[in-house]
């Protein structure tokens, strides 16, 4: 134990022992990690926290981090002061300009028919990147801008960063690199601080995410079907392993054409992904280029014959029926394609799963459960208008499909309908009181638009429900996500 001096923590070196225990809790709990040459850095960190007086040494401070969840306020605290949140409005001047006169152009133009764009700023620390994008994407569609859909999701491990990044209220440093013009149209001078125009601000969703859990692509967590991601500055922090894993996950979450963007000290990780390089403006983007479909053509299933011949018709007279052809199985039949579907889905083969999933539905369009499957498909593949379609089908045959609803407040709250979103999620409990993730998508629609008691409610209301249950069980209807997962997005300090 090292000792305290008028309540003050003197400095002393971490032992080998102490060092190994604290990076190996750190690397398990969060995927950060600190090797050897970074050791006097995560000395600093610790003495730092133990300053703030969360425990009296380093024995009792690790006791906690290893007996509390990660969601739990003594690691937000030391998740916030382990990682450097300095960042800046339009940081990396090349980056920008090629998603100006590049990217962006060439994602607009891609959406014109859907008019629909949805981008992820992966650890985005305070808030300044994804409301830089937030801004080019104003000035590239000017006057048009209200006829598309913008959703920029914006996620970072660090809770207090996102606190700061839904304020949207930001000191003159944080501007520094931000054109004049630039700060007189898109913020507002509050005393020494400035506040982002609320019109920007409305189309960045802030959401808690530790890219380590294995919750993305998913529609729960709004990580699919995405046209860029920037992953700036995160990669330093974690071990090979991890980055490995997140490249191959942030793949799977852009659509074909999608791009990606790493910082140039971490471009040495994409030696290994499928992404295909790509130089702009003296900087590189990754693209995800299309895989030529495989797959086979959907099988023809037996249809009955209805002018088959009655039993005894003779043919040539010497042939006889002696009893009925077997009749065809259309319940095994159905069975199989919707198998098939599932299957497609799960692979993400969006394309094929839409062909079976309508293919059984041209044959059985009352079937409430497989418009709902429907809609969840067309979602991940970032159809939202016929995922929409898809939604109203399923309620329309089952007014009490608790699932439908649900999925269309995602559907709605990604659009930027919030009002509509609200209805939804309410309609989904008013069915089932304990649907734990309408209960957490309403309190990050009423954080997102200020409504922090209606928000706090919802929020309690989910932690509640999911403090009865176990921490490894997997949530219905959410891609594979746990309870202590959903707990660790949900929780505050």
């Amino acid at each position: 134990m090292q000792p305290i001096k008028n309540n003050t923590v003197i400095d002393v070196p971490l032992s080998d022992a102490e060092f190994d225990r604290f990076q190996h809790l750190t690397h398990e709990r969060t995927g950060i990690f600190f090797g050897p040459r970074r050791r006097n850095e995560l000395q600093r960190h610790i003495h730092a926290i133990l300053k703030k007086q969360i425990a009296p040494d380093m024995n009792t401070l690790y006791q906690k981090l290893a007996q509390q969840k990660t969601n739990s306020p003594i690691w937000d605290c030391y998740i916030d002061t382990i990682i450097v949140g300095e960042t800046y409005f339009f940081r990396e001047k090349l980056l920008f300009q090629a998603l100006q006169q590049k990217i962006l152009p060439d994602i607009i133009a891609r959406h014109q028919k859907d008019k629909v764009l949805r981008i992820w700023s992966a650890g985005c620390s305070t808030g300044e990147e994804p409301y830089s994008l937030s801004i080019l994407l104003d000035q590239l569609l000017g006057s048009e801008i209200n006829l598309w859909r913008i959703f920029i999701l914006a996620t970072d491990i660090n809770k207090p960063s996102l606190k700061k990044g839904i304020d949207g209220l930001y000191r003159k440093w944080s501007l520094r690199q931000t054109p004049e013009n630039i700060v007189l149209t898109y913020f507002q001078k509050e005393n020494e601080l400035y506040r982002i125009r609320k019109d920007i601000q409305k189309r960045v969703m802030f959401s808690y995410l530790n890219l380590k859990d294995p919750v993305y692509p998913a529609l729960s967590t709004c990580t699919h079907a995405m046209d860029l991601i920037l992953w700036r500055n995160v990669a330093i922090y974690l071990s090979d392993t991890v980055i490995a894993d997140v490249l191959k996950r942030f793949y799977q979450c852009l659509l074909p054409l999608g791009y990606f963007n790493i910082g140039a000290s971490e471009a040495g990780y994409m030696g290994e992904t499928q992404f295909v390089s790509k130089q702009y403006s003296g900087t590189f983007i990754y693209q995800k280029l299309p895989i030529p479909q495989q797959s086979s053509p959907l099988p023809v299933y037996p249809v009955k014959n209805t002018t088959r011949p009655k039993k005894g018709l003779e043919f040539n007279k010497t042939f006889r029926f002696q009893t009925d052809p077997p009749k065809p199985k259309p319940k095994l039949a159905q069975q199989s394609i919707l198998e098939m579907a599932q299957q497609s889905a799960n692979i993400r083969n969006y394309s094929q799963a839409i062909a079976q999933y309508r293919s059984y539905l041209n044959k059985n369009s009352n079937d409430a459960d497989v418009w709902y499957q429907l809609a969840r498909v067309y979602a991940n593949s970032g159809d939202l208008a016929h995922a929409k379609e898809a939604c109203l089908s399923a309620i329309d045959h089952n007014p009490l499909l608790v699932e439908a609803y649900y999925i269309s407040g995602l559907i709605n709250e990604e659009n930027g309908e919030i009002d509509e979103a609200i209805q939804d999620y309410k309609k989904t409990l008013y069915l089932q009181s304990d649907f734990v993730l309408a209960h957490y998508h309403l309190a990050m629609v009423y954080l997102q638009i200020k409504d922090d008691q209606q928000a706090e409610r919802h929020r309690i209301h989910a932690i509640r429900i999911l403090s009865r249950r176990s921490g490894d069980e997997t949530l219905l209807d959410a891609d594979d996500l746990t309870v202590a997962q959903l707990l660790a997005m949900i929780s505050q300090e």
